[in-house]
């Protein structure tokens, strides 16, 4: 989160370019792009302050209904002790 907050700073206050971004965080332009995208998504193409504040402060929303559950099983537990020894 920390990072997200770091690009969307930089490239909104310092006005900084894409590659730059990526360069002082250390991370490709690809994922600096889809942050940023990712922004003008959610705030729209030209934020208030406030709006990029909400959009900072909000916490992430992760969507887990497709998610398959999973039950530990005897079978499971008797491969992770073969795996142990």
């Amino acid at each position: 989160m920390e990072d997200k907050t770091s690009i969307i700073l930089s490239h909104r206050c310092e006005g900084m370019s894409t590659r730059e971004i990526a360069r002082r965080n250390g991370m490709s332009r690809k994922t600096v792009r889809k942050y940023l995208r990712e922004f003008e998504r959610e705030a729209g193409p030209s934020p208030t302050d406030r709006e990029a504040d909400d959009y900072l402060l909000t916490k992430p929303k992760y969507d887990s209904s497709e998610r398959l559950r999973r039950v530990m099983t005897e079978e499971v537990r008797q491969r992770m002790r073969k795996l142990d020894m």
